[in-house]
Order: C-alpha cells, then sequence, then structure tokens
C-alpha cells in the first residue's frame, strides 16, 4: 500500500516539471510548418494555373499563432470501512479498512495559426499576373502596367513592386522551369513536394527547390505589399497665338500628407503653387481666340494619377 502511494505521489509530482519542455518542443514543431504552408499553397496555386491559366490565386499569409500546453494533475483517495466483512474475505486481500486512491494525470495542448487571406483587388491582379508567366512564360492581358510601352506595361505591372529592371532580376524574381506536371500517376517517389488540383498534380525534384523558394518568396511580398499610385505631372506652354510650343511629363512618387504636429519642418510643408505669368501679346490689336477669352494665356499645370 505504502509503495503504490509513494508511485503515485511521485506521477504526480513529475507531470508538472516538464510542462516547459513539451512547450518548447511543439512551439519548434508547430513554427517548422510555415514553410511547409507557403510551399503547399503556391504548388497548389501551380496546378491551378497549369490547368487553368485564367484563373484566380488562392493565397493567405500565418500573421498570427498560438502554442499552449497545459498538464493537469490530481490525487483522489476514498476510505472503506466493513467491521462485518468475514475473515476468509480478509484473508484474500479485503481487510476491514481499506483505502483506495485514483491518481488523474491530464496534459492539453493547443496549436493554430491566423491567416490573412489576400483579397486586395490589386494584390491579386499582381498575383495572378505573376503566376501566370510561371506556367505561360507570358503575362498576358496588360490589365495591370502602364500604357506608355514602358517596361512596367511590358511585366504586367510586376516591374515596380518587385524592382525589375534587367532580365536577370526577372529570373530571380520570376524562375520558370522549376516544376513538373502531370497526373497522380506520373508523380515520382522522390519528389520532394507535390501539390494538386482536381486531376492536375505539380512536383518538385531536388533540382527546382532553388526556384520553388524564390518564387515563394516572391508571392509572399506580391501578397503583403502595397503598390502607392505614381503621380503624373503634365505641363504644356502655350503662345500667345494659343499654339502649344512644349510639353513638360513629370513622374513622382506621392508624399505622405504631414499631420497637425508642429514639430514638422517648416521646409517639408507643402509649398504654395506659383502664379502664372502672362505672355506679352505679339499684336495688340489682334482679337484673341475664343480659347483665350476663356483661359488666361501662360502655362498650366494637371495632376493625374499614373
Amino acid at each position: 500500500m505504502f509503495r503504490l502511494l509513494l508511485l503515485a505521489l511521485l506521477l504526480l509530482l513529475g507531470s508538472g516539471c516538464k510542462t516547459h519542455l513539451s512547450l518548447r518542443k511543439h512551439t519548434l514543431q508547430t513554427a517548422s510548418t510555415i514553410a511547409d504552408l507557403h510551399y503547399q499553397q503556391v504548388l497548389d496555386n501551380v496546378a491551378r494555373f497549369t490547368s487553368n491559366p485564367s484563373s484566380i490565386p488562392s493565397v493567405a499569409i500565418v500573421n498570427n499563432g498560438a502554442v499552449s500546453v497545459m498538464d493537469q494533475s490530481t490525487l483522489g483517495g476514498a476510505s472503506t470501512y466493513a467491521p462485518t466483512i468475514t475473515g476468509a474475505d480478509q484473508i484474500g486481500g479485503f481487510p476491514i479498512l481499506s483505502l483506495f486512491f485514483n491518481p488523474n494525470v491530464a496534459r492539453g495542448v493547443t496549436e493554430n495559426w491566423t491567416l490573412d487571406p489576400v483579397t486586395d483587388s490589386g494584390r491579386l491582379r499582381r498575383l495572378r499576373t505573376a503566376f501566370q508567366y510561371i506556367v505561360t512564360g507570358e503575362f498576358g492581358p496588360n490589365d495591370s502596367g502602364s500604357d506608355d510601352g514602358s517596361d512596367d506595361g511590358r511585366l504586367g505591372g510586376l516591374a515596380e513592386p518587385l524592382n525589375i529592371e534587367t532580365d536577370a532580376q526577372l529570373e530571380q524574381a520570376l524562375p520558370r522551369d522549376w516544376f513538373c506536371s502531370g497526373c497522380y500517376k506520373d508523380v515520382p517517389k522522390d519528389a520532394c513536394c507535390v501539390g494538386s488540383y482536381r486531376e492536375r498534380y505539380v512536383w518538385v525534384m531536388p533540382w527546382g527547390m532553388e526556384g520553388l523558394s524564390r518564387f515563394t518568396m516572391t508571392t509572399m511580398q506580391l501578397a503583403t505589399m502595397d503598390v502607392r499610385p505614381m503621380n503624373r505631372t503634365v505641363v504644356q506652354h502655350f503662345n500667345s497665338d494659343d499654339e502649344l510650343t512644349e510639353t513638360v511629363i513629370t513622374i513622382s512618387e506621392p508624399q505622405e500628407a504631414a499631420g497637425d504636429d508642429d514639430s514638422v519642418p517648416s521646409d517639408s510643408k507643402p509649398k504654395p503653387q506659383a502664379s502664372l505669368k502672362k505672355l506679352p501679346r505679339i499684336n495688340k490689336n489682334a482679337p484673341l481666340s475664343p480659347r483665350l477669352q476663356r483661359k488666361r494665356p501662360g502655362s498650366s499645370s494637371l495632376s493625374l494619377p499614373k
């Protein structure tokens, strides 16, 4: 009886002293699944676009997570007194006074991730363009780029957010030919990662893990960053005869609006726009054109978003 009681006490005391070890183990195991989650959703989207290049990607970013381990131990006891028990039963192991112990040890482990799905139309458009290029080698319709024939329009609006200026940077951000596709029976046993969409399977061999890793980081960048629109300033110069003499186009990044804080330096505050100068008329007796009658001659400035 004494040995059983000692064993129960040791079991209860030992159940709580290793809680921190269990918490560390489960935290490391949970954190190691982040890369697997990102790899898996990238491959599933590649399989989706391999099946239909006109699809919309389904991407979510791990925003928060928690791991908790709770140990609970209890020890219950009860005594039984039976003075009418026979001598034969007492010899068999049931004395008149019996003590019964009920030890209980329980452990609860909770692991969860909080996902932030991408629902912004601009981010989805850029992700869709990236997946289309990975699968088809083309950027698709120019629905997110510029109309002036620049590299940003040629790259489907990905040149600015990914800072792509050369072919080497394009290969670094959007590598191709690092995955294989087929049906279920075509997937080799030594494939590192496998993704699927309906009947289409996509897998990565050891030689393609570098491309998968680089493209996964690109998708995370496109899914979390916001591209601020550029300001385009068009300045047109007219002469006194209402003839266009010069057009100057300036593209600049928008500046954040300054608050009402007095600590903001005076040079960072927006400066008032300079007044337009009148141009001298060559022939003072000549009548003004209808356009000049509605508009003061000189330089005009117009700010349009890109």
